[in-house]
């Protein structure tokens, strides 16, 4: 499976297994290319409405090789429709259940380090907190954040914590902040 995606530090991160690439950079389905061959055996489960593209690279990749053209070949544009827009559907809330379903395979877990499970289990409770918060929800986007934090208190720990700080005190510059990381992201 080749995938084009420009990731400037991918040479730094050359200890991440194919396994781990899938999950640690969002590869879209515009940037892959995989043999005809392939996809006659593994398709995209329609029953998922958004990480099925997550879903299909891990079953990919686990028996095949996994190439990267460190080269942007697209532009996504970001707009209040889209299925992985997660303040507005709570698509990272789908995205937690695929990773823990993942890494309660064996296949998997055994084969993701801990840390690369840790951030990305992070990752989605925080875009779960961030959800409910952006909702009014404050309590649970508390929750959310500060579990967040706790399973990976490495990445971004001033803004998790000020995040759930601000939900109760300036909620405002919440919702302007989750607003401007929807952009971002």
């Amino acid at each position: 499976m080749f995938y084009n995606k420009e990731i400037p530090n991918l040479i730094k991160n050359e200890s991440y297994n194919r396994l781990e690439q899938v999950l640690k950079y969002i590869i879209y389905p515009q940037e892959v290319c995989i043999h005809r061959d392939i996809l006659a055996t593994e398709k995209f489960d329609v029953k998922l409405r958004v990480v099925e593209d997550i879903d299909l690279w891990m079953r990919v990749v686990y028996n095949h090789d996994l190439i990267n053209i460190n080269k942007t070949t697209i532009e996504i544009i970001e707009h209040d429709g889209r299925s992985v827009n997660y303040i507005q559907t709570n698509s990272l809330a789908l995205n937690l259940s695929l990773f823990k379903n993942l890494y309660s395979m064996d296949k998997f877990a055994s084969k993701v380090s801990k840390q690369v499970q840790d951030e990305t289990i992070g990752d989605c409770y925080f875009g779960v907190g961030k959800y409910y918060g952006y909702k009014g929800e404050k309590l649970k986007g508390a929750y959310y954040l500060l579990k967040s934090y706790f399973i990976n208190g490495n990445r971004m720990p001033k803004y998790k914590l000020n995040l759930a700080f601000s939900l109760f005190f300036r909620y405002s510059k919440f919702k302007t902040q989750v607003e401007q990381d929807v952009q971002v992201d």
